[in-house]
């Protein structure tokens, strides 16, 4: 695998789209998996590039320690770093309908006061 850096600058969505279009066919994308790379990734596929998924607590142990604080930079070094691996596992990417229904979880509004304040949060009870 011919692993290089291509760009290294900030993207907005609308740029990063339009930017990925240019790519070669066949081109590996590796994102860190979260709720928006599914959608990103199927994106990315229908461009006719290798969009692969990487779960968090794999690409944790490559990012730099004692190099400063976390940030968007340090997160894409240690993506890449990780997708280069020849034994990294990736996280298979969601259908529409996968996501629809965990979006359709997220969106439930919390039954009582109880369950406000961790819902909002982003725990549990």
């Amino acid at each position: 695998m011919d692993a290089r850096v291509v760009v290294a600058k900030a993207l907005a969505a609308d740029k990063f789209a339009a930017w990925c279009v240019e790519l070669p066919p066949g081109c590996l994308v590796a994102l860190e998996a979260c709720g928006g790379a599914h959608h990103w990734a199927r994106k990315l596929r229908g461009y006719g590039l290798d969009a692969r998924l990487i779960a968090g607590h794999f690409v944790t142990p490559y990012r730099m320690a004692g190099k400063g604080r976390k940030n968007g930079a340090a997160d894409a070094a240690a993506i890449c770093e990780a997708a280069t691996r020849p034994h990294m596992r990736f996280v298979p990417v969601k259908p529409p309908a996968q996501t629809l229904l965990a979006s359709h979880q997220l969106r439930k509004p919390p039954d009582s006061l109880t369950q406000l304040i961790p819902a909002c949060l982003g725990t549990t009870v």
